[in-house]
């Protein structure tokens, strides 16, 4: 029985663009074939959100909610990120089985973490999606690992354009963005000249 997990922001006392994460939620029942009715996040909501921001998330199975846990989130520097290659990894549902992406993560040497290269293309990070851009357009990869929710927010508001990337593409930008729920646009922010290629 395969595990899943969703990792949603709390802050202000209010779970922002909840509606996205609910369609991976969706996303997720459709794509793994799960028999029960999916999660209805507004019916799992805790009782108390708090002011500061927190992680609220859930693993759950295709016979529903196993657990669920709300922590302060701690922020997590990465302003470096090591290329590792991987043509086999299968990531599309965000999985609680993360043992193919802590085998990659554990080759990023001096880096922060990793940008995973899948048949020649720029994919995402261990733990978020990724924009590039040299000041004006940000774009990110057509066929990310993941389709994360903030990834999703930022393309339905027009703020992001997909394309396909590859490494050599990296040169031709000068900032890259990490995208991920749990922090904002501008949090994971650092020159693309940080990204190591041995």
């Amino acid at each position: 029985m395969s595990l899943f997990i969703e990792s949603i922001r709390v802050e202000h006392g209010e779970v922002p663009h909840i509606d996205f994460h609910q369609a991976r939620i969706q996303r997720t029942w459709q794509s793994c074939g799960l028999a029960h009715e999916p999660l209805q996040l507004e019916k799992l909501l805790p009782a108390a959100l708090p002011d500061e921001r927190h992680k609220w998330r859930l693993v759950y199975s295709e016979e529903g909610l196993v657990s669920q846990t709300l922590e302060p989130y701690v922020f997590r520097l990465i302003d470096s990120l090591k290329i590792v290659y991987c043509d086999n990894i299968d990531y599309a549902c965000k999985f609680a089985d993360r043992s193919i992406l802590e085998r990659l993560y554990a080759q990023r040497g001096a880096a922060q973490d990793i940008l995973i290269v899948k048949n020649g293309l720029l994919t995402d990070t261990s733990i978020a999606n990724i924009a590039l851009s040299n000041g004006d357009i940000w774009y990110t990869p057509r066929t990310p690992l993941l389709k994360g929710t903030k990834r999703e927010e930022l393309l339905y508001y027009g703020f992001l354009e997909e394309a396909d990337l590859t490494v050599e593409d990296l040169r031709r930008f000068a900032y890259i963005r990490l995208l991920n729920a749990m922090v904002d646009f501008e949090e994971w922010s650092f020159p693309t000249s940080n990204i190591l290629f041995r």
